[in-house]
């Protein structure tokens, strides 16, 4: 009897903790925003530092530009947002800090009607220098989106680029002594004939989080995120994450603080026309996930 009463108190427990787990908090960065379109955060590795996107218009709707912002943590509070130095002319998406914090990746439609991966360096002052586009290796006549790297250095981001699976694919380029191999296609496992988007890679690359469009499980027609882990040099099978994902747009994830939070965007639903950040608490989710990951 008592080890039924014990069993049922472990299932209460670990039901609370994951409701605890999938509770939104707010952005701190910009904690009141209510309306309008704000989404792919990066985080330095203290938490203090911070860039996103934010656009005008209506998701899904139109297409204005799309800027990079950055604000920062001072005195315990963060500084209201600013245009980085670097963006601002064209639209500019999906920042990524680098685990360095010395380089930032982004994408970018300057030069080209395409979206491309550039970066932005460090020079010895602190202060960013000019951006500059990575060279044909990495990009392609078609369009990349939501570039990572993983503390060694291998580059993840997603494209549309001839010869994929699908209307967009997951690849990974890795790190060389002269920068970066040629892409490979991370294969069948993760990439489908429908679409696989932005995304976000663990920094030792053993867990990734995507957006997928167009699968059976999806809530939205637009994309919902999906989590896979690598064992052994496998990846499981994308699994959705259905405590994240609504019937709107759930995209652009990014895992912080030693894999304890999640960072993603969503638009909620399908009328919504705005895009906000949301904050999870995510190891209890990791941890189901990973219990139930099958690498077939």
């Amino acid at each position: 009897m008592r080890f039924i009463i014990g069993c049922i108190l472990l299932l209460i427990s670990s039901g609370q903790l994951l409701s605890q787990s999938i509770e939104r908090l707010p952005f701190e960065p910009f904690p009141n925003h209510t309306a309008g379109i704000i989404y792919a955060s990066t985080f330095s590795k203290d938490m203090n530092e911070v860039y996103f996107v934010k656009r005008g218009g209506q998701w899904g709707r139109t297409a204005e530009r799309s800027t990079i912002y950055f604000s920062k943590k001072e005195a315990g509070n963060w500084t209201t947002p600013v245009v980085a130095s670097f963006s601002g002319e064209f639209s500019d998406n999906a920042p990524h800090l680098s685990p360095n914090e010395r380089t930032l990746y982004f994408t970018s439609n300057r030069g080209n009607t395409q979206a491309d991966i550039w970066k932005v360096e460090k020079d010895e002052k602190g202060d960013w220098g000019s951006p500059i586009r990575l060279d044909d290796n990495i990009n392609s006549t078609g369009r990349e989106y939501s570039p990572k790297l993983t503390n060694n250095g291998d580059l993840y981001f997603a494209s549309d680029r001839e010869g994929g699976f699908g209307q967009g694919d997951i690849y990974v380029a890795k790190k060389t002594a002269n920068g970066f191999a040629v892409p490979q296609n991370l294969g069948s496992v993760i990439n489908t004939a429908s679409g696989e988007w932005n995304l976000c890679i663990g920094r030792d690359g053993k867990i990734l989080i995507v957006e997928a469009s167009g699968r059976a499980e999806n809530k939205s027609s637009y994309g919902d995120l999906y989590i896979s882990f690598k064992e052994d040099g496998r990846w499981s099978a994308p699994q959705n994450m259905k405590e994240l994902n609504t019937t709107g747009s759930d995209l652009y994830p990014e895992l912080v603080e030693n894999q304890k939070y999640l960072y993603y965007a969503s638009s909620d639903s399908l009328a919504s026309p705005n895009v906000n950040i949301h904050k999870v608490r995510i190891r209890s989710l990791l941890r189901k996930y990973r219990n139930s990951a099958n690498y077939n």
